[in-house]
């Protein structure tokens, strides 16, 4: 949220209070994250949810702020979304498939090994402790302990070594031509 802020400050040469979070900044704000950062509603709502938060915290400290901003006009955007996932077939075609490059086999690698265990990207670099046939890691985003079974799949692919780790950028870049 304080990154989009900034880029925000920067975007519009100006520096933010609390007192200058009123409608037009709200309606801005949202117009500056949807048109130049090309972010989503939902991720925008959550960003809006935060300075909310970050207002009513610093109200309850003795600051001043806008009054709109604590108001259901200050309102969080949100879509409605579909669950995409992929199904078992879907994912053994994925499993199976021929990769041309090494490339598109790590990235087919990975994607299976993300699905078999839920992990996010950032928790991969974590697989390491792999006993009777269950991962244990402490996960990045949450702080917890998870203790995942290992697929077949996984366990295909893991038995010579873990995969190249791969950035989710080039991740998300790469899947979609392998799928």
């Amino acid at each position: 949220t304080i990154v989009h802020l900034k880029n925000y400050e920067k975007e519009y040469r100006r520096t933010l209070l609390f007192t200058d979070l009123d409608l037009n900044f709200h309606y801005s704000f949202i117009t500056f994250l949807q048109n130049k950062q090309r972010l989503a509603l939902n991720t925008i709502g959550g960003y809006v949810k935060n300075i909310k938060l970050f207002a009513r915290e610093y109200q309850k400290r003795g600051g001043e702020i806008n009054r709109y901003t604590l108001t259901t006009d200050f309102y969080l955007p949100k879509e409605e979304t579909k669950a995409v996932y992929l199904n078992d077939a879907e994912l053994k075609k994925i499993y199976q498939h021929q990769c041309s490059t090494e490339r598109f086999k790590k990235v087919r690698d990975w994607c299976i090994i993300g699905c078999y265990t839920g992990l996010r990207v950032s928790d991969w670099k974590q697989i390491k402790n792999i006993e009777n046939g269950l991962i244990t890691i402490k996960t990045q985003k949450t702080g917890k302990s998870v203790v995942i079974p290992v697929h077949p799949y996984v366990q295909e692919i893991i038995k010579n070594g873990m995969p190249e780790l791969l950035s989710d950028v080039e991740f998300n870049r790469v899947i979609k031509e392998v799928c």
